[in-house]
């Protein structure tokens, strides 16, 4: 359950989202008598993300409360900026980006399975996967403290 709930967060970027999208899947796969395993859990989740997201065509990123940073110690407000800068980015890459990334990174899926999961080519799935990671890298490093300064400065 709990890899449904991170593969359904991957997709939605939002818990109760990702929480209903895992009660959905359970639910139906206990009515139709489906197996219990992760690959169908995982393909279950997929394809009510993809219906509701049909049928909403607006997907939303919610971004942190402010309230969190004053709650927090200063010592801890560089951790939360780089989780601020990471969700942000993550936020700034496709539906379909952010899956791929997470069942390889999270899941640790290999190329092999990445491409019979995807229905895709094993070449395709790792070019995909090294656009990804670097896309993010960027939108990682262009938002650094220190580089947004200069970036402003010069």
């Amino acid at each position: 359950m709990q890899r449904g709930f991170r593969y359904a967060y991957s997709l939605t970027h939002n818990r109760m989202d990702a929480e209903e999208l895992v009660q959905e899947a359970c639910y139906a796969i206990s009515r139709l008598g489906g197996p219990w395993n992760v690959p169908y859990l995982f393909r279950s989740i997929r394809n009510r993300y993809i219906d509701a997201g049909r049928r909403r065509n607006l997907l939303q990123v919610e971004p942190f409360s402010e309230a969190i940073h004053s709650e927090m110690p200063d010592d801890d407000l560089v951790l939360m900026d780089f989780d601020d800068r990471m969700d942000e980015a993550l936020g700034q890459l496709s539906d379909g980006e952010r899956e791929l990334l997470f069942l390889s990174v999270v899941e640790g899926y290999t190329a092999r399975e990445l491409s019979e999961l995807t229905d895709s080519p094993r070449g395709t799935v790792l070019s995909r996967l090294h656009r990804i990671k670097g896309r993010l890298r960027h939108i990682l490093e262009s938002s650094e403290p220190g580089k947004r300064e200069a970036a402003s400065n010069g």
